[in-house]
C-alpha cells in the first residue's frame, strides 16, 4: 500500500510539467494605451485666405457730409501669410501673439459723389496686416479664442468734383494707415503639427484728411472700416 502511494505520487510529479506545457503561459493583462492631451504651446507659421467688406466714406469739409459725400466699398478677396506663438497653461487657458500680412484682389472701386453729379471718387486698397494678442481656452484639440491689436492698410484714391462752375476740388492721395482691430476665432489641430483656423475681425482705420489743391474747400476726408473673414492653415513646431 505504501509502495502504491509512492508510485502514484511519482507519476503525478512527472506529469505536472507536461500538463503545464499543454496549458501554455497564463495570458497577460491588457495594458490600456496612454493618452496624452494635445498641447497648444509652440511656434507656428502658415498661409491664409479670406474676404473683406469695406465701408469707406469720402467727404469734403466744409461741405455738409450728409449731402455731399461718396461711399466707397472695395469688397475683395485676400491672400497672405501668418505666424505666431501660443502658450498653454495648466487647466486649458491659452495665450498667444500673432502677426499676418496679406494682399487685396479686385480692389478698386469708383463711385459717384452725392450732391455733385456727374463727378466721382475712387479708392484702391492694396495690402494690409495686423499684430494681435490672443486669449483662448482649449478643449483638447479645439481652441476658441478672442483676439485684438493693431492693424494697418495701404490704399490710394482720389476725386474730381465741380462745384458752382469750373472749380476743381480734386485730389489724389496715398497712405499706409494704422488702426485697431478686434475679433474672435476657432482653431483646430488636425494632427500634432497641422492646425486650421477660421477668424472674424473688425478693423477701424479712423479718418484721414488730405489737402485738395486748387479748391476753396481745401480738404478731402476719408473714413475707413473693414469686416473680414480669414481661413488659415499653419504648421506648429
Amino acid at each position: 500500500m505504501k509502495f502504491a502511494s509512492l508510485l502514484a505520487a511519482a507519476v503525478l510529479a512527472a506529469s505536472t510539467p507536461v500538463l503545464a506545457a499543454d496549458l501554455g503561459p497564463a495570458p497577460a493583462e491588457p495594458v490600456a494605451p496612454i493618452y496624452l492631451p494635445f498641447s497648444w504651446t509652440g511656434f507656428y507659421v502658415g498661409a491664409q485666405a479670406g474676404y473683406s467688406w469695406f465701408d469707406g466714406k469720402q467727404t469734403f469739409p466744409p461741405f455738409d457730409p450728409s449731402t455731399f459725400y461718396s461711399n466707397l466699398r472695395p469688397n475683395t478677396f485676400t491672400l497672405g501669410g501668418q505666424a505666431g506663438y501660443r502658450y498653454q497653461f495648466n487647466g486649458g487657458v491659452v495665450v498667444g501673439v500673432e502677426g499676418d500680412i496679406y494682399s487685396y484682389f479686385d480692389q478698386n472701386v469708383k463711385e459717384p459723389i452725392a450732391g455733385a453729379a456727374p463727378n466721382g471718387a475712387e479708392l484702391t486698397v492694396k495690402f494690409g496686416g495686423s499684430a494681435k494678442a490672443q486669449l483662448g481656452y482649449a478643449f483638447d484639440r479645439f481652441l476658441p479664442y478672442v483676439t485684438g491689436g493693431v492693424a494697418f492698410i495701404d490704399y490710394s484714391g482720389g476725386s474730381a468734383v465741380i462745384v458752382g462752375g469750373p472749380i476743381f476740388p480734386g485730389t489724389a492721395y496715398s497712405e499706409t494707415k494704422v488702426g485697431w482691430t478686434v475679433g474672435a476665432g476657432l482653431a483646430y489641430a488636425f494632427t500634432d503639427h497641422w492646425v486650421g483656423n477660421v477668424e472674424y475681425r473688425y478693423s477701424d482705420y479712423g479718418s484721414s484728411n488730405f489737402a485738395t489743391p486748387f479748391a476753396f474747400a481745401g480738404t478731402t476726408k476719408l473714413k475707413l472700416t473693414e469686416n473680414a473673414i480669414k481661413l488659415g492653415i499653419s504648421y506648429k513646431f
